[in-house]
């Protein structure tokens, strides 16, 4: 199965209290069959930067788990033009340097803007860890709604 194609989608959450953000992404295979999940609390952060994380945490347990092929969608659309656009190359956000990186270098990622009402399939559970407040955790098996 590491050798076909997934789909990654992330999400994220900001605590209206607080400002703290966390992260969370779902991996399903190509039939749409829950293969894993992880949630990350951030603590503060922008949106950019967190935008940021959650496709770094992604790409970075897909690659511990032996995935090389993935589509990672993604509900915010500056952060996909930064993440294509050769002009930013020298970007002064470690972060984003970082994320191109992977992308370049580490097998096959396609990562794609979806409109925020398509990328509900990651939300409930990233309410979850803005709650649990934990560093970053993986699920093998889906939460119950």
């Amino acid at each position: 199965m590491v050798n076909t194609w997934v789909n990654l989608f992330i999400d994220s959450a900001v605590a209206s209290g607080d400002g703290s953000t966390s992260v969370r992404g779902i991996l399903r295979d190509q039939h749409g069959n829950w293969i894993l999940g992880f949630c990350h609390f951030l603590g503060r952060c922008s949106v950019f930067v967190a935008e940021l994380w959650r496709i770094l945490d992604g790409l970075l347990v897909l690659l511990s788990k032996g995935f090389k092929k993935a589509t990672t969608q993604t509900d915010n659309l500056k952060v996909v033009r930064a993440l294509q656009d050769n002009l930013m190359i020298d970007s002064s956000i470690i972060m984003l340097r970082r994320v191109r990186r992977i992308i370049r270098t580490e097998g096959q990622w396609c990562i794609r803007y979806v409109p925020r009402e398509f990328n509900e399939i990651a939300d409930y559970s990233t309410k979850l860890s803005l709650v649990e407040k934990s560093s970053l955790q993986i699920y093998d098996g889906a939460p119950n709604e």
